[in-house]
């Protein structure tokens, strides 16, 4: 990944720089501020500035031939309000720059408020004193801050501009486990004084944060006085803002400011490169940090308990969003529960149906499109006098009703089931995995809309033991083929069964350079390209990680591991969808009595 820097820059020093103006600008100058706001920028002395600076600070970021003019504002959120707390330092740190490298790495836009970042995160645990406003902040124990921890976006710890105490909620475990992904490598500080290099980052794409002191003159930026330039009268103290470009010709910094959208020129404002040349000023480069691939962003407890049944996923209103499906056991009958999880965070229940006219015994449960309507339904394989029977509950999008049962003519024994659609009809087909005298064999039943029938038989010479197999389309047909992993020598061999559209063969046999113990499997399309990645979960010291691994459509490629803040016991996977996002798994665990549900969701393509 490109290594980002943001420069940060605070005066340090009120040292008064005269320049002449024009008339107009003289008798504008000599008002007093209007419309004060809050500020909170706390100054270092120089002593223990100097030494924060490090000399890898440009990271290699000089370039010969400057831009005489750079304006990145358009890759930013828009301007803010930091209103009653002295919060600027954490509007700048979290809100502007943290935004904007996210945005660059993620490709998300800055519209909502899941996409960028909370100054009340920052300011909260960064705050000076308990006052009204909280005293502001230092700019080194901000970024000290996002390195350790890292920084939520705003849905999840939100800011109130008219609280001035609002600084006194502090993080909860939510919204630092979220945090935990979005952090920074290290900080430095820059040498005072220094107009080219903050130009070289911004002719970079680098974005600079200025702290400095304010003036009538900047209280007062507009239209018609656009630049500040000029530090007559009482300074009110330090403040944070982000430069976002420059102007040779006006020979002055461009800057986003968090006093709304009314203050100076529609929220933005210039500042002088005289006032930066002729004063002591700190600065400061922050290099963002990589995100992990896949990072948590749903967190919720709900009612009910562990189900003895299984947990599946799937689309069950066709509103584009996968939801988590609940089959349980209510007095010897099949219930259900369906729980919404697109949303930010707690949990919804849309639908609770504790009678579907079937029993729970004996029960494997997959979940598929039987009817090709775009509603997840549910398919039941249950033991029908040793036989395998398939009861077919369809959702109407509110609840569930029984359109199809019969049985298959295959034994029940040794039972697991797949979705799969193998002739690419947008029909769920059903296919049955068991144990052929210690090989493994897999019956295709394939789906009419109405009924099930048996379409194919694929024998194979691998033990039914140690294995893991899901459904896939790993080279983007269709057409769903099956994954099959297994414990090659404490390998993970991986086997692909390749469909035709009316069968099934095997189309590569591999072997991937990570271990097989304490595995689940799970298929999602990380990158968008069509084609069926998969993701391989297991238990590191306690906790979760995820390993995953990239389809080529003519092999698997590892891409990279990625550890959770989640406990790896008690838990099951399962594939999730949310419309216009690419592909993320829930992970489902005991918690108790209750059950809890997590989500991650893809944050860094790579």
């Amino acid at each position: 990944m490109k290594t980002k820097i943001c420069t940060l820059l605070l005066c340090m020093s009120a040292i008064m720089f005269g320049c002449k103006k024009e008339a107009a600008k003289e008798t504008h100058k000599a008002r007093a501020a209007t419309n004060a706001r809050t500020l909170g920028a706390r100054l270092q002395d120089q002593g223990a500035y100097r030494k924060l600076i490090r000399e890898d600070r440009l990271k290699g970021a000089k370039t010969a031939a400057l831009c005489s003019a750079v304006d990145i504002a358009y890759l930013f959120p828009a301007p803010g309000d930091q209103g009653l707390q002295g919060s600027c330092v954490s509007w700048a740190v979290a809100y502007g720059a943290k935004s904007y490298y996210e945005r660059g790495e993620i490709g998300w836009p800055l519209t909502s408020n899941n996409h960028v970042f909370s100054p009340q995160y920052v300011y909260s645990q960064t705050h000076y004193d308990n006052s009204e406003g909280g005293g502001g902040s230092f700019f080194s124990d901000a970024l000290n801050l996002v390195v350790n921890q890292g920084v939520s976006t705003l849905d999840v710890t939100p800011y109130d501009p008219w609280d001035a105490y609002g600084y006194q909620s502090t993080p909860n475990p939510d919204q630092r486990r979220q945090a935990f992904y979005f952090r920074n490598t290290t900080w430095s500080a820059l040498p005072s004084r220094n107009v080219e290099e903050i130009r070289v980052h911004l002719c970079n794409r680098e974005p600079v944060i200025l702290g400095f002191p304010v003036y009538p003159d900047f209280d007062n930026l507009g239209p018609g006085n656009e630049v500040y330039d000029d530090l007559s009268g009482t300074s009110r103290g330090g403040h944070g803002v982000v430069i976002v470009g420059y102007d040779d010709a006006r020979q002055a910094f461009k800057i986003l400011n968090q006093w709304t959208q009314w203050w100076g020129l529609d929220g933005y404002g210039w500042i002088s490169y005289d006032l930066i040349a002729n004063n002591n000023w700190e600065a400061y480069v922050m290099y963002d940090s990589p995100n992990p691939l896949l990072g948590e962003t749903y967190n919720a407890t709900t009612a009910a308990g562990m189900s003895t049944i299984g947990y599946v996923s799937g689309d069950f209103n066709g509103d584009g969003n996968t939801d988590i499906i609940h089959p349980w056991d209510y007095n010897g009958n099949l219930a259900i529960l369906v729980h919404n999880i697109s949303g930010g965070s707690g949990t919804n229940i849309i639908c609770d149906q504790t009678s579907t006219g079937a029993g729970s015994g004996n029960v494997g449960m997959v979940a598929g499109d039987f009817n090709g309507d775009g509603k997840c339904d549910l398919i039941q394989g249950w033991n029908n006098g040793g036989q395998l029977a398939l009861t077919v509950f369809a959702s109407n999008g509110s609840s569930f009703n029984v359109a199809w049962n019969a049985p298959m003519g295959q034994g029940y024994g040794n039972i697991r089931l797949l979705p799969v659609d193998m002739d690419g009809d947008g029909k769920t087909d059903i296919a049955q995995l068991w144990n052929n005298n210690g090989k493994l064999g897999i019956f295709i039943y394939r789906s009419t809309g109405s009924s099930y029938y048996q379409a194919a038989y694929l024998p194979t010479d691998i033990s039914p033991s140690n294995v893991g197999i899901f459904p896939a389309d790993w080279n983007g047909d269709g057409k769903t083929d099956i994954i099959q992993c297994w414990n090659n020598g404490g390998a993970l061999g991986i086997i692909v069964y390749g469909s035709n559209g009316s069968g099934y063969s095997v189309v590569h046999t591999g072997t991937a350079p990570q271990g097989y113990g304490n595995v689940g499997l799970v298929p999602l399309d990380y990158d968008g390209d069509g084609k069926t990645d998969f993701v391989q979960c297991w238990n590191k010291n306690g906790m979760l990680n995820l390993i995953l691994y990239r389809s080529t459509g003519s092999s698997f490629e590892y891409i990279g591991n990625y550890a959770t803040m989640e406990s790896a016991t008690n838990y099951g996977m399962l594939p999730v969808k949310r419309s216009g996002m690419k592909d993320g798994i829930a992970q489902i665990w005991k918690n108790g009595s209750s059950t809890a549900i997590f989500r991650y969701d893809v944050l860094n393509y790579q």
